[in-house]
């Protein structure tokens, strides 16, 4: 039995291995190296100047008046703000004093406002 499928299997090896060789002689592959990169025309990568404060304060203060409509909670502004520029460091420096507070972040999943549900919405919200 094992002879049988050895067999097989050198007999389907050898029939693929023909019809590659034939292929590979009728149309062969050129590969080659270009180390011509001195007449390479590569453009110049594009420049980005970001704006030390993001945050357009007409959007921001719109944004909390549309959020929170009867009473601002004491920290929104600032909240909003360092959403804006988040980023690694200011999580580890800044995430905990706003987690705290849940007039900003809500008691329960539930009655939570939209900038902690929806912080991308915030952020494109508020920025320029």
């Amino acid at each position: 039995m094992w002879f049988s499928f050895t067999a097989i299997g050198a007999i389907a090896s050898c029939i693929i291995i023909v019809s590659l060789w034939e292929k590979f002689q009728t149309n062969p592959t050129i590969t080659g190296l270009d180390t011509d990169f001195h007449n390479w025309d590569v453009p110049f990568p594009a420049v980005t100047i970001c704006d030390v404060n993001p945050v357009d304060e007409e959007l921001l203060q719109e944004y909390i008046e549309q959020t929170w409509p009867s009473e601002v909670p004491a920290n929104a502004s600032d909240m909003l703000q360092w959403l804006v520029t988040l980023s690694y460091r200011s999580i580890a420096e800044s995430a905990s004093k706003y987690a705290t507070q849940p007039d900003l972040v809500g008691r329960t999943i539930n009655d939570a406002p939209a900038p902690a549900m929806d912080p991308k919405e915030a952020v494109f919200s508020v920025g320029y």
